[in-house]
């Protein structure tokens, strides 16, 4: 190693007083002006004098926030603008003269500066309560409206004084700066802070020792010579930024350290752009020895020099070393050659291009240089495939897949490089294997402020060998750089940590795969070459996300035309396929003060939803090949079947109970008792009804069919919104023996879209007259119906509202129990309106099971909100409380849809006990009421009367719609055990609901993997893949289910996933007009309603399909009546399952994760159009966020279900079909989808 200069300081403190004296006029630094001209010199005599007064300052003036003094050994910040780096090294050494730490960080432009947070907690690590600043830019710092000039504060930062280093105090005569050993290894000189790959900001100490002996080992590789007049004085020229890194040691450090005067051009000056050769004019102005840039400047130079049409006279022959500070980047070596044949005939020596190997842990590794000690030095042409391997291996020169590699020179005077495995233990790589370079030596830094764990495996590395020995006990530092030693020692850098991706365990560096894209015409599309290479975790492997900005000028189909040619330029050339690929506008990517895109910060916001791109394109389909296929396990089931089921009805075995027979009966017993009241869309009540009231208002309909002419036996279509009139004119077709066809009647503002539904239901039910009220009746005959619907096409119509007089002479009695008492139509979840026949018979036990499994009885209250056309609602609105003789509060869901807090309204206002409502019901509540509920409760809404909230469904349980609705309106009172689930189907209307008497539902947490293969595995909360199922409830009383393999119809085991059969009276008799529903291939009538088991002790028994998937698990609950609770989990329909790879998915375990994924998706549905899922969200958001969900929802399906999203679609919100239940169309979505009708904000098809 060089011997310092008899004349050289021995340390930063010795310069200061040295040259402060000796060169007490000389220039230390200049800095240039936004006009490239050389301003604000600073002097020798002017740079002691200032720190010294403002070491003064810290020592015996400056306080923390809370008054106190700063001690020996306190971190102080320094918060300089690029254009100060004269105030910055004064700064500086001044902490240094003070034995403080100082801290250098970039003064936030803005409060939402990528970044800012993670400098905040290093902040916070290091206990820093002063900043020292400019007064210009103490000013210009960003504040809140309400901050003062005291008061900045910035996200995760510190409260801290913000102290300029202008106008301060003069130190007395006598004053010295404190006396310490400063040659001890425990004093600390100062803290550079260096970023992680996940982003966050860590400070790596560098104590005196390390900084005097990297003094050293700079000053014998660089040859800076101290200088013994000011006539010897030696010019340096600093293009990047100072404040740490390289820029740090070569522009402030050595500086000082050898008395050279130092030209600071700020890197963020316009000159970078708009005079770019502005640098290399001052080089030859001044003489320069010494520069230090960055290969994009050089670049820029080359870029600047070939336009410009009348060259500047430059002259570099007494450059001595152009030192290139990115010169490890593989990539720089481009920018250097041309720099080299542009400037070569300035004077330019070839050997004064100067690489260097540096990172903020090891210091300088390498320098290869005019002074460097090599024998040899020379080029690599590297194979990009071994590379990615881990090999050393030479490929073709001009080959699309090879890679040069220029040395950085050899290792430093004294220092000692390991090349250790990247992954693992340390273990010593061989001499034809990528590792990363580590450094032993008296140069390094000495650890991670306040961070031991993360120190010890940086700073603390003992390499190896094969059996895991290690071979020496000098300790290593990990610099992050990737590479290998050559010959001669020399140092050869591939890649860095940080940008590593390892990739179907290939490694790939992010910096090689931005050259290749950028190779691919990017002068003409990318703006800037602003390109963000990272890497997400997808299913168990990483996957490579590329993000560029695109010029202002460009089109989206210039946009997917440039991306197309990039991916398999990067498939060719890296054997890796992109994931994703985004563009965004230009200037919106995150940017560092330098003008590099902030990875980390793009990366967070590609995860956050916030890069708000123009073009994304995903091909997911490309880069996993790697799927889960299914368990081909045989499902063998079992012999004797297990059967469960409620409890006995207690009725004889001929016995049938007639619903209009027990009308008559409680009119003529209990004429008065109010049986039904209808509330309206205030929650008033517009009208009550008693027993006789409601016999005599059907016996009035019942005369007016009877005058129309129709005979028993045929079909009445009832179309009545909501109310009593619906109820009368049911019981008046029992009263002559017609078939009630109940119908939703046309929306009065939506009439052309809601009409051809009507129709279709009365064309499919075959209906010979049609029952209405008046306003109804006036809206089937309009002019806007007329278009849509011609008059003559309607059946005869009878208008309820007209007066009659008379008494109905004889009542109806059905002959045979299995007649058909009324058409149930309804439209399924996947689009398909089903007819079903219900009997007299099962009319009346589906009532008397309701009743007992309810407690009904004539002093019970009852609320209900659902949809009264259909399944249990038409049930619980129209028969349950003639039966029962209760009093049933009717809620009309459509007026709900308009005032949501009007269902809440009528619970505290009636004290309610016991509801039956819709998910839908349940939904508008949390959508509408979730800000206002100290309104609510306010206004003296109470639902701490209720005792049962049960939920009509015809699907699974949504779990998490009944935790949140429970949750949210507990602070009102309602119980956390209130809310219950029923389930029902075409087959059965009514197959399990849930009573107080009932066992409080307890979650059940299954596995998903194991669901997708139609088993049952029970596992904890939380565990990987678990999802939460409730059960539906307990089974009716006379209801039997079985469980039942849909294939090979054999009664499946406890662990096994199967189609839940049902045997009951109350099952219906059929579907009406099969032929035309099912069309050509209809459903044998006796394989759905009257199948029988292939196996066990009972295979006469009759059973019903429900053509529902689930299990029944045997709890350790107990019954009301002593029994064990057999609770019945629903999983869903066999109908819309999805099945991919011979698994069954199913749309609302992935639809839960798709809501998941970001704040803006409100609802979300989804199909499969050939082979490919079709997921459609609506959007909360503005629709720039629009393209943000596309990554997230696929990356999220991937992730948790390994299914392919083949097709994105954002729409406006309202977008997704909705039944009356609540339940989503998505049969209907799909042909809207398919009609080319749903006008979404943005599709995105993913390859």
């Amino acid at each position: 190693m060089q011997k310092l200069q008899s004349n050289q300081p021995d340390s930063p403190e010795d310069a200061l007083y040295h040259y402060g004296n000796v060169l007490a006029k000389c220039p230390f630094m200049s800095t240039l002006d936004k006009n490239d001209k050389v301003v604000n010199t600073l002097t020798y005599g002017k740079l002691f004098t200032k720190c010294h007064k403002l070491a003064y300052n810290l020592v015996t003036k400056f306080k923390t926030r809370n008054g106190d003094d700063l001690n020996p050994g306190d971190r102080v910040a320094l918060a300089f603008p690029s254009h100060q780096a004269d105030s910055f090294a004064v700064g500086f050494f001044a902490c240094l003269l003070a034995n403080l730490v100082p801290i250098a960080i970039e003064p936030p432009d803005s409060k939402n500066e990528p970044g800012i947070a993670q400098k905040g907690f290093l902040l916070r690590q290091c206990s820093v309560s002063v900043v020292l600043t400019s007064e210009s830019c103490l000013k210009s710092l960003p504040r809140d409206k309400d901050d003062s000039s005291v008061n900045i504060s910035f996200k995760g930062w510190p409260i801290m004084n913000w102290l300029s280093i202008d106008h301060l105090q003069k130190p007395t005569k006598n004053w010295i700066p404190p006396n310490i050993d400063r040659q001890s290894p425990d004093i600390v000189s100062h803290i550079e802070y260096t970023v992680d790959k996940d982003g966050s900001v860590m400070g790596a100490i560098v104590s005196r020792a390390c900084m005097l002996s990297h003094v050293r080992v700079l000053n014998s590789l660089c040859a800076y010579r101290s200088p013994t007049s000011s006539k010897e004085v030696e010019t340096t020229i600093c293009t990047i930024d100072y404040r740490r890194g390289v820029g740090l040691w070569h522009s402030i450090i050595m500086p000082l350290m050898n008395g050279m005067h130092i030209i600071q051009i700020p890197n963020t000056s316009p000159m970078g752009y708009h005079h770019p050769l502005e640098w290399l004019s001052v080089c030859s102005k001044f003489g320069a020895k010494y520069a230090i840039t960055s290969a994009r400047i050089l670049q820029v130079a080359v870029l600047a020099r070939q336009r410009d049409t009348v060259p500047l006279s430059i002259n570099l022959s007494n450059l001595r070393m152009l030192l290139v500070a990115d010169g490890q980047n593989p990539w720089s070596l481009a920018a250097c050659d041309a720099f080299l044949d542009e400037f070569e005939n300035s004077g330019l020596r070839a050997e004064s291009l100067s690489t260097c190997a540096y990172s903020t842990e090891t210091l300088t590794v390498s320098i290869r240089g005019p002074f460097s000690r090599a024998a040899v030095t020379g080029r690599g042409i590297m194979s990009l495939s071994a590379l990615s391997d881990g090999a050393v291996r030479v490929e073709n020169a001009g080959s699309l897949t090879s890679l040069t590699l220029q040395d950085l020179g050899p290792v430093i005077p004294t220092g000692s490089v390991a090349v250790l495995k990247i992954d693992g233990l340390p273990n010593l790589c061989r001499v034809d294997e990528i590792g990363e370079i580590c450094l032993s030596g008296r140069t390094t830094g000495n650890g991670y402020f306040k961070l031991p764990g993360k120190s010890k495996h940086v700073f603390e590395v003992t390499p190896l060998n094969d059996r895991n020995q290690a071979i020496t006990q000098q300790t290593y530092v990990r610099s992050g750089l990737l590479g290998f030693l050559g010959p001669s020692n020399v140092i050869f850098v591939c890649g860095n940590r940080n940008g590593l991706m390892t990739v179907s365990n290939r490694r790939h560096n992010t910096d090689d795969v931005i050259a290749t894209i950028l190779a691919v015409s990017p002068s003409s599309y990318v703006h800037l070459g602003r390109i963000a290479v990272f890497s997400t975790t997808v299913y168990y492997d990483e996957r490579i996300i590329v993000v560029a900005e695109q010029k202002t000028d460009s089109t989206e189909d210039e946009g997917f035309q440039w991306m197309s040619r990039v991916m398999p330029c990067v498939d060719k050339i890296h054997d890796v396929n992109i994931y994703g690929f985004l563009l965004v506008p230009a200037n919106t990517l995150p940017t560092s003060k330098d003008g590099f895109v902030d990875v980390y910060e793009t990366k967070q916001r590609f995860f956050e939803g916030m890069l708000h791109p123009c073009c994304v394109l995903m091909c997911p389909h490309s880069c996993i090949p790697n799927m889960p296929i299914a368990n081909k396990r045989a499902r063998g089931g079992i012999t004797s079947p297990i059967i469960s089921e409620g409890r006995s009805l207690e009725i004889l075995e001929n016995e049938t109970i007639y619903l209009a027979e027990y009308l008559r009966v409680r009119a003529a017993q209990s004429p008065d008792d109010v049986i039904f009241t209808l509330l309206s869309g205030k929650g008033t009540a517009i009208a009550s009804v008693t027993c006789l009231q409601l016999h005599r208002k059907a016996e009035k309909i019942a005369i007016l069919l009877e005058k129309s002419g129709l005979t028993a036996g045929q079909h009445a279509a009832l179309i009545y919104p909501p109310g009593i009139d619906l109820i009368a004119s049911f019981f008046a077709c029992f009263y002559i023996g017609l078939i009630p066809v109940p119908i939703r009647p046309p929306h009065p503002q939506n009439v052309a879209f809601t009409l051809p539904t009507v129709k279709m239901v009365v064309d499919t039910s075959k209906s010979d007259v049609i029952l209405s009220n008046h306003n109804i009746i006036k809206i089937l005959r309009s002019k806007d119906a007329e278009t849509v619907v011609p008059h003559r096409l309607w059946p005869s119509m009878v208008d309820t509202d007209a007066p009659v007089k008379g008494r109905l002479q004889e009542f109806y009695q059905s002959q045979s129990s299995h007649s058909t008492a009324y058409l149930d139509f309804g439209v399924t979840t996947n689009g398909i309106l089903v007819g079903i026949k219900m009997s007299h018979e099962a009319a009346g036990s589906i009532c008397h099971s309701h009743k007992i499994a309810c407690e009904l009885y004539p002093s019970r209250q009852v609320a209900i909100c659902v949809d009264p056309y259909c399944g249990y609602g038409l049930v619980m609105w129209c028969l349950s409380s003639i039966y029962s003789g209760h009093h049933t509060i009717l809620i009309s869901p459509s007026d709900v849809e308009l005032n949501p807090t009007l269902w809440l309204m009528a619970i505290s206002q009636y004290k309610v006990r016991d509801t039956f409502v819709s998910y839908a019901v349940l939904d508008g509540c949390i959508k509408e009421c979730s800000n206002s509920i100290n309104t609510l409760s306010g206004k003296g809404i109470n639902l701490s009367s209720l005792r049962s909230c049960v939920v009509v469904a015809e699907e699974r349980p949504r779990t998490s719609l009944i935790s949140v609705f429970t949750a949210l309106f507990s602070s009102l009172g309602l119980s956390n055990r209130a809310v219950k689930t029923t389930f029902g189907c075409r087959t059965n209307p009514a197959l399990c609901s849930q009573s107080l008497s009932s066992p409080d539902p307890s979650p059940l947490y299954v596995d998903l993997r194991a669901l997708r293969n139609d088993r049952i595995k029970i596992v904890q909360k939380g565990s990987p893949y678990s999802i939460c199922i409730i059960e539906s409830g307990t089974i009716l009383p006379g209801v039997k289910v079985c469980i039942v393999n849909p294939e090979t119809g054999v009664s499946c085991g406890l662990s096994e996933l199967g189609e839940i059969w049902v045997s009951s009276k109350h099952n219906s008799e059929g579907y009406f007009c099969q032929a035309d529903i099912d069309g050509d291939n209809p459903i044998p009538y006796n394989r759905r309603f009257r199948a029988k088991l292939n196996a066990g002790d009972d295979t006469q028994l009759t059973w019903a399909r429900t053509g529902y998937l689930g299990f029944i698990h045997k709890t350790e609950l107990i019954e009301a009546d002593g029994a064990i609770h057999e609770a019945i989990h629903v999983v869903g329909s066999m109908d819309e399952a999805l099945y991919w790879r011979d698994m069954r998915y199913y749309p609302s375990d992935i639809e839960n994760t798709i809501s998941r994924c970001h704040a803006a998706i409100g609802d979300c549905a989804l199909f499969t159009w050939t082979n490919l899922l079709v997921v459609v969200v609506e959007t909360k958001f503005d629709e720039s966020v629009a393209l943000d969900l596309v990554p997230l929802i696929t990356n999220a399906v991937l992730n948790e279900h390994q299914v392919v999203v083949g097709v994105a679609v954002v729409v406006d919100p309202g977008t997704i079909p909705i039944n009356s239940r609540g339940e989503k169309q998505r049969m209907h979505l799909r042909d809207r989808f398919l009609s080319d009708s749903l006008n979404p904000i943005y599709v995105a098809y993913n390859m």
